[in-house]
């Protein structure tokens, strides 16, 4: 029996599992420190929802996709910021560095590239945060239905910004065909907006 596809709000039950797929589907310099590492952030994103949107695609009992938002990123970055030093995520970094998931310059040019993208626009500055849908449930319009269901909780003409990387050809033509448009490529980051 096939199950409905429905969206909701992620709750902290999902966190874990939203993690696990997450490191496996969108291995980006976060995802490479690990699990707990991305757990602390989900948390930490759901601990202010006037700030941040997070919503899940699932069918049944299964989480098929995420995105998450922020309706503004100087906000956003700077409540982040403030994890960085609990120990359990020096930790966790320092072992995602030990074990080679991730180089002092990947984590240098990810901060360049956020500081440069921030001072390029003025707050707020709504973007996505974090965007995926796990791999066998690709390609079968659940992006665009997450994308949807963030668009009309967001203040009606929202200016809506997400970077990708420049590698990242797929994500790139995903964001075109669906309204975005490139405003300039900082570091290794594509930024879009819609």
């Amino acid at each position: 029996m096939k199950h409905t596809i429905r969206i909701r709000h992620m709750n902290l039950t999902d966190v874990a599992i939203v993690s696990t797929i997450h490191v496996r589907v969108l291995p980006t310099t976060i995802a490479r420190i690990g699990n707990q590492y991305l757990s602390w952030i989900y948390t930490e994103l759901l601990r202010d929802p006037s700030l941040h949107v997070a919503l899940i695609a699932y069918s049944g009992s299964t989480i098929l996709g995420v995105i998450t938002a922020t309706v503004d990123l100087h906000r956003t970055q700077h409540q982040l910021q403030k994890i960085l030093i609990r120990p359990g995520i020096i930790w966790n970094v320092g072992r995602a560095l030990l074990h080679h998931h991730i180089t002092i310059p990947e984590i240098v040019e990810r901060m360049s590239t956020e500081r440069q993208i921030l001072a390029q626009f003025p707050a707020p500055y709504a973007t996505i945060l974090t965007f995926f849908v796990d791999t066998p449930h690709q390609h079968q319009g659940i992006g665009k239905r997450l994308l949807s269901a963030l668009r009309k909780l967001l203040p009606r003409r929202t200016k809506l910004f997400v970077d990708t990387r420049v590698s990242n050809k797929k994500a790139q033509n995903w964001y075109r065909t669906h309204g975005f448009h490139i405003l300039k490529t900082i570091g290794q980051s594509t930024i879009f907006s819609q």
